[in-house]
């Protein structure tokens, strides 16, 4: 949900290295106050009936310290997928892909709060080679509260995309188009303003660059290796 996100923006590890739903069940078990374990089934990544139905498996848990506001969660998805997902010369067909998700949530002062995030993925025979495919990085959060309505955050993300099977968009009007192999990094800074319980504001200032030898560039319709990014949106909730 939008007003659950700090940045206006999107990290690259949200958008390309995992998926955005499942269709099946899953099986939420609290253990006791600190530790709460989910296990599940479904089928596929962002699908609800696909041609080949496998039943691909899911879980996570999370432990949340009752002593510090301190947690971590590991979680995981592994099942067979579409190895051809970002539209690149690769045998058609269903092999295995496995990513998992690793927090940390650490409290450092009574208004300071840094989060780590660290992801991999993998898909067999997902590369251009017909060999393993590979994605994995990092996301590191830090925020500052100042008052009970401004916070203050900051964003710096690594995301390598070693095939140049997931950064891209393959769509017809959008020439930043894979493979686009090599490490992408961002940095954004931001600030949200709660004027009243139902009203927030998220400015953002963003920079994007990337290192790798892709043929088109990310930005700017395939000509730039970076970018600088202005953002806003105000959240009214009713």
């Amino acid at each position: 949900m939008a007003p659950d996100n700090f940045f206006y923006s999107k990290s690259y590890s949200y958008q390309f290295a995992g998926p955005f739903t499942h269709w099946g069940g899953q099986v939420n078990w609290k253990m006791n106050d600190a530790w709460t374990l989910q296990i599940g089934m479904h089928n596929g990544w962002n699908a609800f009936d696909r041609v080949s139905d496998n039943i691909g498996l899911i879980g996570k848990i999370r432990y949340d310290s009752r002593y510090t506001d301190s947690w971590t969660s590991f979680a995981i998805t592994t099942g067979r997928e579409f190895n051809n997902s970002a539209g690149l010369q690769i045998r058609n067909d269903f092999t295995n892909r496995t990513r998992y998700s690793w927090l940390v949530g650490l409290p450092l002062t009574c208004r300071i709060d840094y989060v780590f995030h660290h992801w991999l993925g993998f898909q067999e025979q997902g590369a251009p080679n017909g060999e393993q495919a590979d994605w994995y990085g990092i996301d590191q959060y830090l925020y500052y509260t100042l008052n009970n309505r401004w916070k203050a955050g900051a964003r710096f993300e690594w995301f390598r995309d070693e095939e140049g099977t997931r950064v891209g968009l393959n769509r017809p009007s959008n020439p930043n188009t894979p493979p686009l192999a090599g490490n992408f990094y961002s940095l954004s800074l931001g600030v949200n303003w709660t004027p009243s319980k139902n009203v927030m504001l998220r400015p953002e200032i963003r920079a994007d660059w990337y290192e790798g030898n892709a043929v088109r560039l990310p930005y700017n319709d395939g000509t730039d290796d970076s970018q600088f990014m202005l953002g806003f949106d105000a959240i009214l909730r009713f």
